[in-house]
């Protein structure tokens, strides 16, 4: 079971790295081709390369779709594939539909932000649409903030590695 995601062919919001082949375009996405990008440790593990066939299980039945890029992303720890929004939607039956909404704020102000996302959250969840929220800037402090406390744990440890070294040549 691998996530699924749908972007469309002209989305800059997603950060596209192919490796090896391209990315599906606008035009793949209208003419409705069944094209899907994998990342690099799916394609790695399972020998698959840009030009192969491979079939998607999906829950309203298999899918056959042609690799044409291995990505470099590692979301999901790499286990993740890309679709054209619009197929990925016609092949569930439902066209027109997301379960995930992306926004992007013209301000790089973070109370801006903060406002925006606090403003679409309301009115999701008034319309009884569920709402979770992941604000860039936030995951990347906080994502700042754990690798800090990895560095300071290893500087810690080499510490006590240099300190006993000196003990025995003591």
């Amino acid at each position: 079971s691998l996530p699924v995601w749908g972007l469309t062919g002209d989305s800059t919001m997603f950060h596209r790295d192919a490796m090896d082949g391209r990315w599906f375009t606008a035009a793949d996405e209208a003419a409705g081709r069944r094209v899907i990008v994998m990342s690099r440790y799916i394609a790695e593990s399972k020998g698959i390369h840009p030009g192969d066939s491979i079939t998607l299980q999906l829950p309203t039945g298999p899918a056959d779709f042609e690799v044409i890029a291995i990505d470099r992303n590692q979301a999901f720890n790499g286990l993740l594939v890309f679709v054209p929004l619009a197929t990925l939607q016609q092949l569930l039956g439902q066209p027109g539909r997301a379960n995930e909404l992306w926004l992007a704020s013209s301000s790089p102000d973070h109370a801006a932000i903060d406002a925006t996302a606090s403003r679409v959250e309301n009115v999701l969840t008034q319309s009884g649409y569920p709402v979770g929220t992941a604000i860039r800037y936030v995951l990347r402090d906080r994502n700042a903030g754990q690798n800090q406390q990895i560095v300071n744990i290893i500087l810690v440890v080499g510490l006590l590695v240099v300190a006993i070294s000196m003990v025995g040549l003591v």
